[in-house]
This record gives structure tokens, sequence and C-alpha cells, in this order.
């Protein structure tokens, strides 16, 4: 939201000052930015140096929204393959159980059956639920007796014995990560209407006067402002909720990473699914 109206340009009326700022604060992003590169052609024969201010601001808003849109791509990524290692660490573990069921029903029950007839699942679970089994050394992990419960008794434990689809996507490099590419107007939509009406009416005001050459200088400060991650909830000009250029590239090389460890986890368990 615009602050209370100021002189939109000293030559306006009363009345076009009004016009002026009510159109500005009902303008949307698009409308606004349209402003702007108006405004930069007004000033360029006057201040040339206003294009390189922008073209420089253009090339940190592609570089920040091409990271950004490749860590988005990455959390994606990431998050098929922690659904992929759950669902085989689920089916490795019902193999685990299964077979030793398997093997105790046709090997061990007999012989306890003639003893103490519980029944085969229930000697099972006495035997080797994590419960009863101090001193076996039976791994807990895939005896403790919900386990057992799950991929015996479950209806659906059935479909803890097939191997889970593998997630279709995984880079090989951050490269690989595909982004879309925007144009110079959706970049600078992409920094909100308040970013926006503060540099439409500061060049507005100053256009046509001698404090139009210190604009760039300003928006130049400005735009170092907003290549840091703003922690305030109020919005206001040149801030911003991103992560900077560096954070983002830290962040990341840092989920590359999580997707290579696991893929290579992934692929350990298959192995043991398949011995």
């Amino acid at each position: 939201m615009m602050k209370e109206m100021n002189s939109m340009h000293p030559s306006y009326t009363d009345e076009e000052n009004k016009m002026v700022y009510d159109y500005i604060a009902g303008a949307s992003e698009k409308e606004l930015v349209a402003m702007v590169n108006k405004l930069i052609e007004l000033y360029t024969e006057d201040v040339p140096s206003i294009n390189e201010v922008f073209m420089q601001f253009e090339k940190e808003l592609r570089v920040r929204d091409d990271l950004f849109q490749q860590k988005k791509a990455l959390k994606k990524c990431i998050d098929d393959w922690n659904k992929y290692y759950s669902a085989l660490f689920h089916k490795r573990n019902a193999n685990v159980v299964r077979k030793k069921y398997l093997y105790f029903k046709e090997n061990e029950y007999p012989a306890i059956k003639q003893k103490d007839d519980l029944g085969v699942f229930m000697s099972f679970i006495r035997e080797y639920g994590s419960s009863n089994n101090k001193g076996r050394n039976v791994p807990e992990m895939y005896y403790c007796d919900r386990i057992i419960r799950l991929y015996i008794l479950n209806p659906e434990a059935k479909n803890a014995f097939k191997v889970p689809s593998k997630p279709k996507v995984i880079y090989h490099s951050l490269q690989d990560v595909p982004k879309k590419t925007k144009c110079r107007e959706e970049l600078f939509e992409s920094i909100g209407k308040t970013t926006l009406q503060y540099i439409v009416t500061h060049m507005l005001y100053n256009l046509g006067s001698p404090e139009a050459l210190k604009i760039p200088i300003i928006i130049r400060f400005k735009i170092r402002t907003y290549a840091n991650q703003s922690k305030k909830k109020n919005v206001s000009p040149f801030t911003t909720n991103m992560p900077s250029i560096f954070e983002l590239i830290e962040e990341n090389q840092k989920l590359f990473k999580r997707i290579c460890e696991k893929e290579k986890e992934c692929n350990e368990l298959l192995l043991e699914i398949a011995s």
C-alpha cells in the first residue's frame, strides 16, 4: 500500500496529482512495470546510466529466480526419492520378517506346537517379538511387535512385497535441473507492487529536474538492499523473503548432495532386497 499522498510531480495541479496518485495506487504489477519502462525511456537522454542500473537489476533478478526455480525442482526431487527410500525400506523389512516367519513356521514351530500351541503367529511373536527377545540378538528394527503385525497380519501387507516404482527424475549435476526463462517484464513484476510503486513515484517526481541524476544512485543502493533476504513480516520497498543468491547457491548444493546420497542409499536397499 502506498504511503499518504505526496506530490507526484512539482508541475502537477492538485487534481492531476490526485489522479496520478490514485492510478499508481491501484495499478497492477504489469501496469507498474509498463510505467517504469516508459520512465526509463524518458530518462535515457538526460540520465544515460539509468539503463545500466535496470539492466543490472534485471540480471540479478534473473540469476536469483533461476536459482529459486532450481531449489523448488531439487526439493521436489528429494521428496520423491525420500518416498521411494521409505517404500524400499518397508519392502526390505517385510522381506526379512516374512522370510524369518516362514522359516519359523516350517522349521521351529512344529517342535514348539507339541509343548504349547499358541498358534504359529503368536508363537512367532513370543519367540522373536521385541518384548520377548532379550539376549537373542534379534534386530529390533525388524522384529518389534508392531512391525511383525504390519508385515504379516495387515490386509495390505502383500503390497509391501512389491518393489516400488523408481522416481522418474534424477539430477546428476546442477546444470541438469530445468528452469523456465522469464522475460524482463515477468522478472520486474516479481518484485511486487510496493517496490514498483517506490520506483515509479521517485522517478516520476524527479523527471526533468537536476535531481534526476541521483535516481540511478538511489536505485542502485536500494538494489543492494533487495539482494539480501528480509526477515521482517511487514512489506517495505526493496525487501524480499527470498534467500539471497549466495544462500540459494549453498542451499541448492546441499539439496543436490542429499539427492546423490539418497540415490546411493536406495541402490543399496535394492541390492539387499535382491539378495
